[in-house]
């Protein structure tokens, strides 16, 4: 016999389904307030990669009126020599990023990619409700190890994976949409010419889907409007914006793409692509096939955004791979993180459905939150107490320097002298002791970082330059992981 439950029994239920829904809300919500909590609790107080200080530096040259680091009187760690003027090797968007807030405070810098972080992670959560999954798997962008780590930076990875995820969402809703995408990818180009991959990608996916269509439309004899092919939008809303950042290549360096795109070889791949197959399958569990068992809309533009950026980027020389076990598995994968957002929505759309019961479900989402939490409190500490080394660092070069100084540095020592702390000048010693130093300049100091083991050429390289101008040695300290020696000549 049929038995139909009550008005009270459905509305019971109705009523611990709510509960259950709003539980998990709660949880999720929690959870990112704690991750801003965290980050506001433990605000980077400096720099801690070499990189980060040719963007700073690069603001501070924007803010000067020009594109000189010489003009400036800045000196940069990555530099090119162009037309009688040194220029930044990388492309100016990063710079023109944290320009803003080096107006107000330079403490302000490290706001933009934790703020870019959290936008990312409402825009993954919108991305999963277009794709039908549900959206509390969110927490899988949020807490990403390396997004967590270089979202506490002011490198390029953050910025990237989230103008990409604003791109995807543009060319998922179709249409006259996808000149946005296009010209979001334009603007990513300047930011970092890493980005160009991505964009290629979609873009051979798009050419896929307009062939498919103009096939289909020519069996039925149906004409083909040029307007809605895919490719063109994006190309449309592309071009502009790459055009000027061509000219602007080729106006200071003679080349289409400036520096930082070469590299690429296929002696590469096989190395690569082993570390990377291990670090992702150690990072998510079968994340990494994740876009092949994908069944959902839009797979095409997945798997070539995954697993095409991964077999091009095997083909990069650059490996981040030079730490200890635990940090290479965090930051190893940085050159894939502008497609995590693919990767991660096929792995979160596998989950939903392997997890479809409200009881699975939300057993999962609370293991992802509790181990989210935990994962980027210690990635956040761990970070922090390099950061407040290398700030001490920083603090006891300026301390005993003066800005009159040619400080004559090791490629270490670059990282911890910016405009944002005072103005210095530098010359990096490189092969040959004593060769950056002149005549021409008033005073001088020569100063020597290393983090972990010595370099001992860099250290002999820095020793000799001392013996040559009779500089003697006026600062030895240790500063937990790092050494920082500093000489200076007896006459000045």
């Amino acid at each position: 016999m049929l038995t139909v439950p009550s008005a009270q029994v459905v509305r019971s239920e109705r009523i611990q389904s709510q509960g259950r829904r709003s539980g998990i809300g709660a949880l999720v919500a929690g959870a990112a307030v704690f991750y801003v909590l965290l980050q506001v609790g433990l605000y980077p107080p400096t720099i801690g990669i070499k990189d980060e200080s040719t963007y700073l530096s690069g603001a501070y040259i924007l803010r000067a009126g020009t594109i000189f680091a010489d003009v400036a009187h800045i000196p940069l760690w990555s530099g090119v020599v162009s037309a009688g003027h040194l220029v930044p090797m990388y492309p100016p968007g990063e710079s023109a990023l944290l320009l803003p807030a080096t107006l107000i405070d330079w403490h302000l810098v490290f706001a933009i990619n934790l703020a870019l972080q959290l936008v990312g992670f409402l825009l993954f959560t919108d991305l999963l409700r277009r794709f039908g999954v549900r959206r509390e798997w969110a927490l899988l962008y949020l807490f990403f190890p390396a997004l967590v780590l270089f979202s506490r930076t002011v490198m390029t990875e953050v910025p990237s994976a989230t103008l990409t995820l604003l791109a995807l969402l543009f060319y998922f809703r179709g249409g006259r949409y996808r000149i946005a995408t296009g010209a979001t990818f334009g603007i990513l180009e300047v930011i970092a010419y890493k980005n160009l991959v991505t964009f290629a990608l979609l873009l051979a996916a798009a050419v896929g889907r307009d062939a498919a269509s103009a096939w289909s439309r020519r069996q039925s004899a149906e004409p083909l409007n040029w307007k809605e092919l895919n490719s063109v939008n994006l190309l449309t809303g592309f071009l502009p914006i790459f055009t000027l950042l061509a000219v602007y290549n080729l106006m200071l360096f003679g080349r289409l793409f400036g520096y930082g795109v070469s590299g690429f070889s296929p002696q590469f791949v096989l190395p690569n692509l082993s570390f990377y197959l291990v670090d992702l399958s150690i990072l998510f569990p079968l994340m990494l096939l994740a876009p092949l068992f994908y069944r959902g809309p839009w797979r095409l533009e997945l798997i070539l955004l995954t697993l095409g950026s991964l077999l091009i980027m095997s083909a990069y020389y650059f490996l981040d791979n030079v730490h200890g076990l635990a940090e290479n598995i965090l930051v190893g994968p940085r050159l894939l993180l502008p497609v995590i957002s693919a990767w991660l929505l096929a792995y979160a759309s596998i989950l939903d459905r392997l997890l479809a019961s409200r009881r699975l479900f939300t057993t999962g989402v609370a293991g992802v939150a509790i181990a989210g939490t935990i994962l980027s409190l210690v990635v956040s500490l761990t970070h922090q107490r390099h950061l407040q080394q290398a700030a001490a660092v920083r603090a006891l070069i300026y301390t005993n320097t003066a800005p009159q100084q040619l400080l004559l540095i090791d490629d270490e020592a670059a990282k911890f002298i910016t405009p944002a702390w005072g103005r210095r000048s530098y010359k990096i010693l490189r092969s040959q002791p004593g060769t950056a130093a002149t005549t021409a300049v008033p005073s001088i100091a020569i100063v020597y970082a290393t983090q972990g083991n010595i370099d001992a050429k860099a250290f002999w390289i820095a020793q000799s330059a001392a013996q040559r101008l009779d500089a003697e040695q006026v600062l030895d300290r240790t500063v937990g992981d790092w050494r920082l020696v500093i000489w200076k000549p007896a006459s000045g």
